[in-house]
């Protein structure tokens, strides 16, 4: 039988690790652990409390609760301590000021205890500054992609309307254009509707919903070949350095938007440089690691390449700097932005798969980097293409179209029978499947994607090609959206002509279907 005096000394031993255990686990918890008095003064910080407020441990037991929590007062956690007496333990949302001054928001639960007598209160402290930023992201996302499904809705309505305006306005601008009296206002119309036209598809391009002709390519080409552009756009008090790096990654991104995109942000750049400054554009190959993915939404991790774009300028203040991607959102003075270029290049880069973040502080400059995915296929054959057209190009074959907006179909009509063409319509594709039966025919079939009676124009084209093998289809949508390619109602070799389109656009879209 073992003696008293060594049982006790085993059990005491026993009970003094245990207590050096959860000493040394409270010491090393990741959570801040604040032992509290009734005076609001600490009694015992751990290690995770010291090093996150930047104090000692000799530094930290000298202060109180409201030396650590803004906007405290000894009145305040009299009043909580009085309020935990009754609850007994409270969870809630709260903020520390460090010893360097610095704000961080924390998640804290307070427990009130007794024992002998005595009163306390032991404080959990969690830093939850990633949870705000995540929830930030994540609300902003879903605003943004709220906005994006509001401003698509917006567009396809207003793209079947501006076809109408845009049409009826050009077939005056020819039969009046002799008369100076009307022919000015004419002008001034059609100028007025395809601005508007080009706002849809900025709307579009933000929202994520435009079509896109991505091409595997080198960017440094890109922008080195826009860089002269660029050079007379900016201006000589502006002073553009191109930093172009070597063997750099390629990527598939659509050239023309790419190039917009660039132009926007050299435009923006430029309006905050009115007293010249320096504009630089560098490339560069750039890793984003699953650490990286994690802090910013809809990032994947990956290899990206990098466009970045930087100025001098004034820079965008604090509160600004949350909403500049936001669409008609502009620091610009009335007249001078319709507040869609920064949007319509967000959503470009989403649309691509890329990511974009932007830098910015209030007398030093902006810096807005583009990530676009690495791309493993070989670069494509990119040429450049001029829009401007000095004919309009006509034809004598007989074309089918398919409209369910009467306007709309009336002026598609007009256009193509004043280029020559024989026309024959109908307002759903089961009447034009009737008219298919009677004319053998028909060169093309032109009709809208989506339309009522529940036949898509591409059911028709399906079927239409059944009779006919060899029948030309050309395809137009108010919402130049890739859904009805990535849901399967087009195939991405479809040919298709966004409204609103103009008499050239049209003329040039059908000839070139025609003739291949």
């Amino acid at each position: 039988m073992a003696e008293p005096a060594l049982v006790n000394n085993e059990a005491r031993k026993r009970v003094e690790n245990a207590w050096k255990l959860t000493r040394l686990a409270i010491d090393n918890a990741a959570d801040r652990i604040f032992w509290i008095k009734r005076d609001g003064r600490f009694f015992y910080v751990n290690d995770s409390a010291c090093r996150s407020l930047g104090y000692s441990r000799e530094e930290l037991l000298t202060l109180s609760v409201p030396d650590i929590v803004p906007d405290f007062t000894a009145e305040t956690w009299s009043d909580q301590w009085n309020e935990l007496k009754q609850k007994r333990s409270s969870i809630f949302e709260s903020s520390h000021r460090a010893k360097d001054g610095g704000v961080i928001p924390v998640e804290v639960s307070l427990t009130y205890l007794q024992l002998d007598g005595y009163e306390y209160v032991c404080a959990f402290v969690r830093d939850i500054t990633h949870r705000k930023q995540t929830d930030a992201q994540l609300q902003q996302a879903q605003k943004m992609e709220a906005v994006g499904q509001l401003t698509s809705g917006i567009a396809h309505d207003f793209n079947n309307l501006l076809t109408i305006i845009i049409g009826n306005l050009q077939i005056l601008e020819e039969d009046l254009q002799q008369d100076e009296e009307y022919s000015g206002p004419i002008k001034s119309a059609l100028k007025a509707g395809l601005r508007g036209a080009d706002l849809t598809r900025r709307l579009l391009a933000f929202s994520r919903q435009q079509l896109l002709a991505p091409k595997v390519m080198e960017i440094n080409k890109l922008v080195s070949g826009i860089a002269p552009l660029l050079r007379t756009t900016l201006g000589a008090h502006i002073d553009l350095k191109i930093k172009p790096a070597g063997d750099l990654w390629v990527t598939k991104v659509d050239p023309g938007q790419l190039e917009n995109a660039v132009i926007n942000l050299g435009i923006n750049a430029r309006d905050a440089m009115a007293n010249g400054g320096q504009l630089i554009i560098e490339t560069s190959n750039v890793l984003l690691n699953q650490a990286y993915a994690t802090k910013e939404a809809e990032v994947a991790p990956g290899e990206y390449v990098l466009l970045n774009v930087s100025d001098d300028g004034t820079g965008i203040p604090k509160d600004v700097l949350p909403h500049v991607f936001e669409p008609f959102y502009s620091t610009k003075g009335p007249g001078k932005g319709s507040g869609l270029g920064l949007s319509m290049v967000y959503g470009f880069v989403k649309q691509s798969k890329g990511h974009i973040k932007i830098q910015s502080e209030e007398g030093i400059g902006t810096s807005i980097r583009i990530y676009l995915p690495r791309s493993q296929s070989d670069t494509e054959d990119i040429r450049a293409t001029s829009t401007r057209r000095v004919r309009v190009p006509n034809g004598q074959e007989t074309i089918l179209i398919v409209e369910d907006e009467e306007a709309v179909r009336g002026i598609a009509v007009r256009l193509l029978s004043d280029l020559g063409y024989r026309l024959l319509e109908a307002a759903t594709g089961a009447e034009a499947l009737t008219i298919l039966e009677k004319h053998e025919d028909i060169d093309l079939l032109f009709t809208d994607v989506m339309m009522p009676g529940g036949m898509t124009g591409a059911q028709l084209a399906k079927q239409a090609r059944r009779g006919n093998p060899s029948l030309s289809v050309l395809f137009t949508s108010g919402y130049s959206d890739t859904g009805i390619f990535d849901h399967g109602v087009l195939q991405g070799n479809d040919d298709i002509l966004n409204k609103p389109y103009n008499k050239q656009e049209l003329a040039q879209k059908v000839r070139d279907v025609l003739d291949r």
